[in-house]
């Protein structure tokens, strides 16, 4: 018979056991889905430190499979392992050998390992021991870590951000406040306490309305703009702690920071000396415009003066053109233009305040070392800062030295020459002069010489005319001479010799027609007389061979012959000057002599020459009729005559005469001094 089954105890205590152990086997399951869920890596270690387990985040973490790592310890050399400022670890510091030894566990413990591939991961640890019930030693060790490497990167990524920002912060050249917007200063660089004059702990009580000068009305305008944009740049005056302000240029913006607050961001630069750049450059760029528009000023007035020589040849004009032009190119007070003959320099014109009658016609000696002899000796402009002030002021505003001291005269302080060189030859110079002293600059040195290489052009190509002229005359007058003599001279000489060899074969008893004869005779003779004295005035070859004096008494000899005018001489010795200055006295003398005899009715007239050691002086006087010198009469075209021949050579020329008082005409040319002592 079969047996029946026992249904003892035996069923009763087998029976509960197998709903447990797949309890335990589903709870294992479930934790090691977890673990095998978890992105963090997990190891177990046993008692003396070797790995038995792993999770795959501990593969992928540590770049090894669970085979590799089984069995390796956390000492391993392999790992490499650091702390957290990559330091290598000790064996005893590990926190897996640190909660082994003292059975506690270890909280985020930041080291770097080293994978099989050579990278370098970080990690943050955190142990937990196990123990056996009864027992205070742990029997194994739970690790977890997490792969911190991408956070220690960005870590070290904005460490290495702070250290650049505070880099920049502490050695900018510019100034950095951060601050927030109701204007409270929170920070201050060193270069924005250097600016400011002041400590980071007295920008910060200042605050912005002790640094920014609230008066400047652009701050209200810019803090509207950064309030509405959040961000602006501009201008501003800000304020040292010594109370100076200085012009400053700035940018601003408004940001939050970590915690969510507003801030402002401002960084300035002192640019003072960028306005000061700015303002001289401005200076420099109103200047230059200036200069150019006095060259275009200057080189205006040298093409006019281009046109005046092209179109005026006579002297006299060209000169005062000449001056009048000058005042478009250089400022001065007064000109001059002087010519060079021997050693002398002879002031030709003169436009200024001082009378110019004085002034014209004078002759400076280059014997002392004055401003006029070292342009003739540099060939060189010569500027003379103050006349006052040099030893030679006597020959520079020679010849109203004697008015200029007694009435203190301010007009000629500053003194500037420019030599006259024309084909290379130094032929005079060009004299400027300012009231002011120490007012010509080499500017106008430069402006001058320009001006001068055209006066001197136009002096050459004047007197070029002025000789063409004199010599075309000087050829019609010979040429007039040569035929005077060569037909009337020898018809009248033939007459008059015919007639007396006629009359010389008259009988006694043919009485009447030898006083017709001797008339006809007579009138020859007087009209041979008169015609030689016409050829000796057409060419004077006398002045040339016997002197202005036995010109001058042949002349006085024609007068009484012609007109029965007997002329008092008072001659002297001969003078010592040019033919040409002997040539235009001798002319004026003769005019003035001729004018005697046809208009004054005098019983008596003179010609005196005296000569000193300073000038020479013609005087032609009578006792006649006189005239009104303010009413035209005959000789009045004879009277501009002489006074053109006298200003040919420099000289003054006087002209007194009243109706019944008589004439006087007195020509006087100064000397040079090696003309000083008469030919006697």
């Amino acid at each position: 018979m079969p047996r029946k089954p026992r249904r003892g105890p035996v069923s009763d205590s087998v029976a509960p056991e197998r709903p447990a152990a797949r309890d335990l086997a589903e709870s294992e399951a479930r934790y090691r889905s977890i673990v095998a869920s978890m992105s963090e890596g997990i190891v177990l270690q046993d008692a003396e430190g070797r790995i038995i387990e792993c999770n795959a985040s501990a593969e992928r973490i540590l770049g090894l499979t669970r085979a590799q790592m089984m069995g390796l310890t956390s000492l391993d050399p392999r790992w490499q392992a650091t702390d957290a400022a990559g330091r290598p670890t000790r064996g005893e510091d590990h926190p897996i050998r640190v909660t082994l030894r003292t059975g506690a566990p270890q909280r985020d413990v930041v080291m770097g390992v080293q994978r099989a591939d050579g990278t370098r991961v970080w990690v943050c640890v955190n142990t937990q021991p196990l123990f056996r019930p009864g027992e205070t030693q742990p029997f194994s060790v739970v690790a977890t870590f997490a792969d911190i490497t991408d956070m220690k990167r960005a870590e070290a990524e904005l460490r290495e951000s702070e250290e650049r920002f505070r880099a920049l912060y502490d050695y900018s050249i510019d100034g950095v406040l951060l601050t927030a917007p109701d204007g409270a200063i929170l920070a201050a660089n060193p270069e924005a306490c250097r600016l400011l004059g002041r400590t980071e702990a007295e920008i910060c009580a200042a605050g912005r309305g002790g640094i920014v000068d609230g008066a400047d009305p652009r701050l209200a305008e810019l803090l509207a703009e950064r309030a509405r944009t959040g961000k602006v740049r501009g201008e501003v005056t800000m304020i040292r702690g010594d109370g100076t302000r200085f012009p400053a240029e700035f940018a601003s913006a408004i940001f939050e920071d970590r915690h969510g607050r507003q801030r402002t961001s401002l960084t300035f630069r002192d640019v003072s000396a960028r306005k000061q750049a700015e303002a001289e450059l401005q200076a420099a760029r109103e200047q230059l415009e200036a200069r150019v528009a006095e060259r275009t000023r200057a080189l205006g007035a040298l093409l006019e003066l281009c046109r005046d020589v092209a179109s005026q040849l006579e002297l006299g004009p060209l000169l005062t053109q000449i001056l009048g032009r000058l005042r478009n190119v250089i400022e001065h007070t007064g000109a001059a233009v002087a010519l060079l003959e021997d050693e002398v320099m002879e002031i030709l014109d003169y436009s200024g305040p001082a009378p110019r009658e004085k002034i014209v016609g004078a002759r400076i000696s280059l014997a002392r070392d004055s401003g006029y002899r070292r342009v003739v000796r540099e060939r060189a402009p010569v500027i003379v800062p103050d006349v006052w002030a040099d030893p030679h002021a006597e020959d520079l505003i020679w010849p109203i030295w004697d008015e200029a001291r007694a009435a203190e005269m301010g007009y000629v302080r500053s003194w500037l020459g420019v030599p006259l060189i024309a084909q290379g030859k130094l032929i005079g110079l060009l004299r400027l002069d300012h009231e002011r002293p120490d007012f010509f600059t080499p500017d106008d040195t430069e402006a001058a010489l320009a001006f001068a290489s055209q006066v001197a052009v136009a002096i050459v190509n004047a007197r070029l005319h002025e000789a063409a002229q004199h010599a075309a005359a000087l050829a019609e007058r010979e040429r007039l001479a040569r035929e005077l003599h060569d037909s009337v001279s020898q018809a009248l000489y033939g007459i008059a010799l015919g007639v007396h060899s006629a009359r010389s074969k008259l009988g006694p008893e043919q009485g009447a027609v030898r006083g017709q004869m001797d008339l006809i005779l007579g009138l020859a003779k007087t009209g041979l007389l008169d015609l030689r004295a016409l050829i000796f005035e057409l060419r004077p070859d006398a002045l040339e061979t016997e002197g202005l004096i036995r010109a001058l008494e042949r002349h006085a000899d024609t007068l009484h012959a012609r007109y029965g005018l007997r002329m008092e001489l008072a001659l002297g010795p001969e003078p010592g000057l040019p033919l040409s200055a002997k040539e235009m006295l001798y002319r004026i003398a003769q005019e003035a002599s001729n004018n005697v005899a046809k208009h004054a009715h005098a019983e008596r007239a003179s010609i005196r020459l005296d000569c000193d050691a300073f000038a020479v002086t013609l005087e032609v006087s009578d006792d006649g009729t006189g005239f009104d010198p303010a009413l035209a009469y005959p000789g009045h075209l004879g009277l501009r005559t002489m006074r053109e021949r006298a200003e040919m050579i420099g000289a003054q020329l006087e002209i007194e005469s009243a109706r019944g008082a008589g004439t006087r005409v007195r020509v006087r040319v100064r000397l040079r001094e090696d003309q000083g002592a008469p030919n006697g």
